[in-house]
């Protein structure tokens, strides 16, 4: 559960489960996706040693000019843009590399353990329990809820919750169903529950 602060640069590796939440409304978090083969190209011509780590936390980066321009770039939306973010974002990453302090690490090991559990969850979202979730791994509910978190830094109801929201909407842009219809199918038997839920989540 790590806590970053104006400055902080996270570089999460591909396929590496995750959620960004904002410490209060003044604080803003920007998330920038780039696709596995541009990942692993500057991770190789920048030398920035991510393949063995789940993710990685720099400290101590003045990016603000650099993200301006990216978003500038963004507004555009031209012919040239998407070279434009790609040159600035390589540049952005030298920064982090030249002037950035690494703070925190997730090792390879650790990525295991948690695509092992993100794995079982997103099977079972509609009707996981932490009884369940427990009894499949063949440990107690005490330590599954203790491992959950610590691999994670999320709660089991959180992730259950948020796999169901995500595909409700999936589920909402793709097919005309109703709200009951899809509260049933990502694990609601209550749609006044589901619908209840689903406005707070978003």
């Amino acid at each position: 559960d790590e806590k970053l602060v104006r400055g902080d640069a996270a570089i999460i590796f591909p396929g590496y489960y995750h959620s960004i939440w904002s410490a209060d409304e003044k604080t803003i978090a920007l998330n920038f996706l780039i696709s596995r083969d541009f990942f692993f190209s500057l991770d190789q011509r920048f030398s920035l040693s991510l393949r063995d780590k789940s993710f990685v936390i720099f400290s101590g980066n003045s990016l603000d000019d650099d993200v301006e321009e990216m978003l500038q770039q963004d507004r555009i939306n031209d012919s040239l843009s998407m070279r434009f973010k790609e040159v600035l974002f390589e540049r952005m990453i030298l920064k982090i590399k030249r002037s950035g302090s690494l703070r925190s690490a997730m090792t390879g090991g650790e990525r295991r353990e948690v695509f092992r559990i993100m794995s079982y969850l997103e099977e079972h979202s509609k009707d996981a329990t932490l009884t369940s979730f427990a009894r499949d791994f063949g440990i107690t509910e005490q330590y599954a809820s203790r491992l959950i978190h610590e691999k994670t830094g999320l709660s089991f109801s959180q992730i259950v919750r948020k796999l169901r929201m995500e595909e409700a909407c999936r589920l909402l842009r793709k097919d005309r169903l109703s709200c009951k219809q899809i509260a049933w199918m990502v694990g609601y038997s209550s749609p006044e529950h589901f619908s209840r839920t689903f406005k707070s989540y978003y």
